[in-house]
Order: structure tokens, then C-alpha cells, then sequence
């Protein structure tokens, strides 16, 4: 029985959700940062949405390959805002909030 509640007790901060980003962090957050100032400015993201790959071909032949994906962290309770920040190749690229009502 006490195994049973010390493991139930030690899951519970995985179960919680991420929190969302107040706006004092969230002006600190711009365009060419890296995937890890973000993080350590906002803390992990509530759902990570992987994009595509794509691949280009420069003059001399030779492949580039850049991914894309976005990190959200979602709406919730004195913070009404979804943040949504899109990464090309590790640096931010394009960063977004959404009211949510």
C-alpha cells in the first residue's frame, strides 16, 4: 500500500501540465534565439508538433536539409494566452499568441 502511494505521488508532476508563459517572459523571447535560451526562459512546452524536413539543393549540388517544428505551451489560469513558437533548425523563427476566450 505505501509503495502504491509513493509511486503515485511521484508521478503526479509528470501528469501536471506545463504552465503558460506569463508576458514578462514572453518579451524576453525573439527571433534567432536557440531552442535552449527559449526553454530556459519559458520552461518545457505543453506539446511539441514535429514538421517537415525539406531538403534544397545549392548551385554547386550539394543537399541542405532544414527541420522545422513548433513548441506550445497552452492558456491557463491568470494567463490567457497559447504561445506558439515555430523553430527552423533549432533557432526561433516565427513566434505567436493566441486569446484564448
Amino acid at each position: 500500500m505505501k509503495t502504491t502511494v509513493a509511486l503515485v505521488l511521484a508521478a503526479l508532476p509528470a501528469l501536471a501540465g506545463a504552465a503558460p508563459i506569463p508576458f514578462a517572459q514572453y518579451i524576453k523571447i525573439f527571433t534567432g534565439m536557440a531552442e535552449a535560451e527559449v526553454i530556459d526562459i519559458a520552461g518545457s512546452p505543453d506539446y511539441r508538433s514535429d514538421g517537415p524536413t525539406t531538403m534544397t539543393r545549392r548551385p554547386d549540388g550539394s543537399r541542405v536539409y532544414s527541420r522545422r517544428y513548433t513548441l506550445s505551451w497552452r492558456a491557463g489560469g491568470v494567463t490567457p494566452y497559447t504561445t506558439h513558437i515555430v523553430f527552423r533548425d533549432g533557432v526561433v523563427e516565427e513566434i505567436r499568441r493566441d486569446k484564448q476566450f
